[in-house]
């Protein structure tokens, strides 16, 4: 529909469109945020899952920090398809 008012010449009306779409996503948002119930406190989750994430965090920092063991396994992996 917008497209067809800008392809019509109606910038006017398709600027007005879009400001109308855009106030509706925004404002759900702002009413979801200030008026709306909060929803209930969340659980803390179980010890496996922290555990998973708490290695998988390590895991991730250490070949950020140092990448050269997990660049050389990559690049020997590649050299073994050609």
């Amino acid at each position: 529909m917008l497209l067809a008012a800008v392809d019509a010449g109606l910038y006017p009306l398709a600027v007005v469109g879009v400001s109308a779409v855009a106030a509706y996503y925004y404002l759900r948002i702002v009413k979801t945020m200030y008026f709306d119930e909060p929803a209930p406190a969340f659980d803390p989750a179980p010890l496996a899952p922290r555990a998973i994430l708490a290695i998988t965090a390590i895991f991730l920092l250490v070949f950020w920090i140092y990448p050269a063991p997990l660049m050389t396994a990559a690049s020997a992996a590649a050299k073994s398809l050609f």
